[in-house]
């Protein structure tokens, strides 16, 4: 049985829904690309860029400029002290007043930085360049360098503890070791993936990103990592987990994809923006912030938590053509009722401007009336989101 969205139009709205309330921050700039975020708290946190870092103290509604160059990843000990990796002649920092000033460090050299792991007040790695690791076990005063060996980008770095930690090779490669960078060992290999970011929510559970979608994750502290299906092609630049079950991760063309269940299924987020995004953190179960190009920063404070997907109720959902241009097809399969299911289609903005009742089997959506251009679909039973992505019409 075939329906048609617009000649058996349930509800036609005119503002945002629920389903899609990123707004623009204004980060006070239209040129920066904020590369990393961190926060201390749900209030306090700093987003950095290779030109400036920028402050806020009331959960991204301002945010304060701070002068200082070269930076493109940061992390902190504590509220306070805090390292940054960064671009040539201005690849590595410190601070000890929670990012409001750095002070330079040695070596600092040609070589461009990538990652940076703080640990404690004494031991701190970070990775760049050319196969470049480095670590300190005395909060930065000496650098000793522990290289793989190898000559390759190294993205990303993260230490459970001051022996062991992992790092991610943009080749598709992570690299484990557990004696402080004395030996280390290639846990996982992947081809035809550029690796981009890794983050550990603890000493046993990690993920990481990069292009095609790829998501890998690990539950033994990077001994073995599986691939995760992220339902997105995006090329991935940024993951965080606020704990185990909730995670984020940002990439370009406005990509946000958002897991509840560690990882298992993923939901696209209609982000409202077309800009690459670099950079995102999770406050809460229900509040994150993205950032990326031109100074955007984007914020939602009513994140869905209840997001299940056909991925756990064993249901495929395909849509096609994709591009489309008189009207595309939703295909169902599975162990669903042939009831309350609905499409619901949104500009890229987030706007909502239909719902439909769709069947099982397959549904012609006409859609004449839409101008060409990227819009967002939404399949849900019962009010929970079984699918959602982009569609784009052409002429």
């Amino acid at each position: 049985m075939k329906k048609q969205l617009f000649n058996s139009l349930l509800i036609i709205l005119t503002s945002s829904s629920a389903f899609a309330q990123w707004t623009p921050l204004n980060s006070g700039n239209t040129t920066n690309r904020y590369e990393s975020a961190y926060f201390f708290d749900a209030n306090n946190g700093i987003l950095s860029s290779s030109s400036n870092v920028i402050k806020t103290s009331n959960a991204g509604a301002t945010w304060t400029p701070v002068t200082v160059g070269g930076i493109r990843d940061i992390d902190f000990i504590n509220s306070t002290t805090g390292y940054a990796a960064g671009v040539v002649s201005n690849s590595l920092k410190k601070t000890t007043n929670s990012g409001t000033s750095w002070t330079a460090l040695t070596p600092i050299n040609s070589s461009s930085l990538w990652g940076v792991s703080a640990i404690d007040a004494n031991n701190v790695y970070i990775c760049g360049v050319s196969g470049i690791v480095w670590k300190t076990t005395n909060g930065g005063a000496n650098w000793t360098a522990v290289n793989l060996g190898i000559s390759t980008l190294l993205v990303d770095i993260d230490f459970a503890n001051s022996t062991t930690g992992c790092i991610l090779d943009q080749t598709g490669k992570v690299y484990r070791t557990t004696n402080g960078g004395t030996n280390w060992t290639n846990t996982y290999t992947t081809t035809g993936v550029l690796f981009t970011s890794m983050h550990f929510v603890d000493a046993n559970t990690g993920f990481a990103v990069g292009s095609n979608g790829t998501i890998i994750k690990t539950t033994n502290g990077g001994v073995n990592w599986t691939a995760l299906t992220s339902g997105s092609t995006a090329y991935l630049q940024y993951v965080h987990f606020l704990d185990a079950n909730n995670g984020i991760a940002a990439g370009f063309g406005g990509t946000i994809i958002r897991t509840t269940n560690g990882g298992a299924s993923w939901t696209t987020e209609t982000s409202g923006t077309t800009e690459d995004l670099y950079s995102c953190i999770l406050l809460s179960s229900t509040v994150a912030i993205a950032a990326g190009n031109n100074g955007t920063v984007i914020k939602n404070s009513n994140l869905s938590t209840n997001i299940e997907s056909a991925t756990i109720q064993n249901v495929s959902i395909i849509t096609y053509p994709n591009p489309f241009t008189d009207n595309f097809i939703c295909k169902i399969e599975g162990n669903l009722n042939d009831k309350n299911i609905f499409l619901e289609l949104y500009t890229i903005e987030g706007k909502e401007i239909a719902i439909t009742p769709i069947s099982k089997n397959e549904t012609t959506i006409k859609t004449e009336d839409l101008a060409p251009g990227t819009y967002i679909y939404s399949v849900k039973e019962k009010g929970i989101v079984l699918q959602s992505g982009k569609l784009l019409k052409r002429k």
